[in-house]
């Protein structure tokens, strides 16, 4: 488990893509500009899912071509796939909280509810015997938690600034060379800060 989350803690460079600088730097700025924000709220959500696919795709393929990968990880890369996509885009939106300054709810979204939500329900289950513990059920409960936690803080605040019926309007090159520059920066530091823990795993 710890060797799984921390190898696509480090795969996620590739999903979010710099878009975890791009957000606090661009969202203030294009407050003014519904057509431009709404259309980077479409670019980040689009291209954080296709990214993160296009990273579980690739992790499926190897793990078939190395005939010695873990066994209990090719039978839960469907489950663990949801759960990578799920995190990704939860923490996009804890990008976007921090961004119009709901430091708040940025941390309730990600560092918070989910692994408090995680921790009550694996006590359940290790109380009441209702499952089996496994990998797949580990992830599973970590994607429920996912879920709850994102609808109750997106019920209670909302992190888009826009009016209805607004036309996009996209800057595609300028945000993906940005987003780009500041990959290399960040997914440096995330690399060498969960380099150990996927060694030790």
């Amino acid at each position: 488990f710890s060797f799984i989350t921390n190898l696509f803690i480090i795969l996620g460079i590739f999903s979010k893509f710099g878009i975890e600088e791009l957000t606090p730097r661009e969202i203030p700025r294009l407050l003014d500009s519904s057509s431009d924000l709404k259309g980077l709220y479409i670019f980040a959500i689009t291209r954080t899912i296709i990214f993160s696919i296009i990273v579980i795709l690739f992790v499926y393929v190897i793990s078939i071509l190395y005939e010695n990968f873990n066994f209990d990880f090719k039978s839960s890369i469907s489950i663990i796939g949801i759960w990578f996509i799920l995190r990704m885009i939860v923490e996009l939106f804890s990008f976007f909280f921090q961004s119009i300054n709901k430091t708040i709810s940025s941390r309730l979204i990600l560092s918070i509810f989910p692994p408090m939500i995680s921790i009550i329900l694996i006590l359940i289950n290790y109380n009441f015997n209702v499952f089996i513990i496994s990998l797949k059920l580990i992830f599973q409960i970590i994607i429920l938690s996912y879920f709850i936690s994102f609808f109750i803080v997106i019920l209670f605040s909302n992190p888009f600034y826009l009016k209805s019926k607004v036309t996009s309007k996209f800057q595609f090159n300028k945000w993906m060379k940005i987003s780009f520059n500041f990959m290399i920066l960040s997914g440096l530091f995330l690399f060498l800060s969960r380099v150990n823990p996927l060694i030790l795993a």
